[in-house]
Formats: C-alpha cells, structure tokens, sequence
C-alpha cells in the first residue's frame, strides 16, 4: 500500500517551474496552487527550489490531513486506504466537503452506489478521471 507522499507524488508530479494547471491556475512543486503573494514572487515559467517545495508539500499535505481526517470522523469511516485516498482527494480539490456537498452526504449515508454514480458524473470525472477512479475504488472497497 502507498503512502500519501507516495500517492500525491505519482498523482501530481512534480515540477520545479512555474506552470498553468488544467484549470489555467499558476501551479508548481507537487501540485501546489500559488498564492497571489508567490505568484508575484514566482511568476509563470520561473524556477522554483527544491527546499521551496518541499515546504510547500509538507504544508500542503498537512492540511489535507486534517481536512481529511474531519470528514473520515464525520462520515464513521476508519479505513486507512480510504482515508489515504480522501487526503489525495482533498489535497487536489481543497475542500472535497464544500465542492461537493451532495456528493459527501451520499457518502455520509453509506449510498456508496449513488455517491461513485455522482462521482462517475461529475465534471472532476472529465477534468481528472484517473484521480476520481482512485476515489471510486476506494469507495467501493468499504464494507
């Protein structure tokens, strides 16, 4: 089973320039969105270090986590590989709870069926399919 570094890393790569995501947003490092105060210090095309983005993986990660492990508590679910996923899952959407409310709340009731057929429909689906089917896998897996 992968770690969450591992995963995040195999998911977003990695890049230590300054790039426009699928969303056309200024992202570098592994998978790190720029604030408006790091895109005037790293502006589009720029180098970014190693040590940099270390910092911001670390943080990033760490957010993730505890964004994660709210939601795990507040759905009842305690599987690891699907918390690992929901952190994957949180650090590349934000926040998985607010940009999909409905979607959580089928999860919440255990509607694992209707909540993977939401996911399998969703525009997340279209932008990133590999990274929704890591989530519907993970869902489907739960007993």
């Amino acid at each position: 089973m992968m770690t969450i570094q591992e995963l995040l890393a195999l998911r977003e790569g990695k890049s230590l320039k300054v790039y426009k995501d699928s969303l056309g947003k200024p992202t570098a490092g592994i998978g790190h969105l720029l604030t408006p105060d790091e895109i005037k210090k790293y502006p589009l095309g720029s180098s970014v270090s190693e040590a940099q983005v270390t910092t911001w993986f670390t943080k990033d990660v760490a957010d993730a986590k505890a964004t994660a492990a709210q939601q795990a508590k507040e759905l009842g679910i305690t599987d690891s590989w699907f918390n690992t996923v929901l952190i994957s899952v949180n650090f590349q959407l934000g926040d998985f709870k607010k940009k999909f409310p409905t979607t959580f709340n089928l999860l919440k009731t255990k509607k694992y069926v209707e909540t993977v057929d939401a996911l399998n429909k969703s525009l997340w689906n279209k932008q990133t399919p590999v990274r929704v089917k890591d989530f519907v896998d993970a869902i489907k897996s739960l007993k």
